[in-house]
This record gives C-alpha cells, sequence and structure tokens, in this order.
C-alpha cells in the first residue's frame, strides 16, 4: 500500500519555498486547477520546470473560476497548451 502525500496547492507553494520536502521526481496532480490564480500557476510551474517534473493539472471549464486575480488555465491555452 502506498500512501499519496495531499494538501493545498497554497500549502505545497509554502512548503517548497521552505525547502520542506524532496522535489526531484514528483508527480503534481492539482484537482480544480481552473481555481488556480497566475501567480500560483506560474509559481508552480516555475518550480517544477526547474525540477524537470511533471504536473496534471485537472479542471471544469463549467466551473467558477479562481477568486484570485488571473485565469490560468485560459493564459495556458492562449500560449499553445493543448487543453481538453
Amino acid at each position: 500500500l502506498t500512501t499519496v502525500p495531499c494538501m493545498s496547492i497554497s500549502r505545497y507553494l509554502h512548503q517548497t519555498q521552505r525547502k520542506e520536502f524532496n522535489l526531484s521526481s514528483q508527480v503534481l496532480i492539482i484537482e480544480q486547477a481552473h481555481r488556480l490564480s497566475t501567480k500560483q500557476g506560474h509559481q508552480l510551474l516555475s518550480i517544477h520546470s526547474q525540477c524537470r517534473n511533471r504536473s496534471i493539472l485537472l479542471h471544469d471549464s463549467k466551473q467558477p473560476q479562481s477568486l484570485q486575480p488571473g485565469h490560468f488555465i485560459k493564459l495556458l491555452t492562449d500560449h499553445g497548451v493543448s487543453v481538453e
């Protein structure tokens, strides 16, 4: 049996800034990615590109967007990222 840690994106970003865990060889699955602000999405992708990790973003285009500034998923699609 394998345990998979779950946490909010805010907590994840905070812990990575404080270097509280090993960032190598991670696959991060983000549920409700449509809720990410542009700032959070940028921080997340910056961390993962530096560590050569992978991110899987799950979103529902019919759900309300982020309460914070920016629309991260739309920004990705505007720059050529395929979203289904």
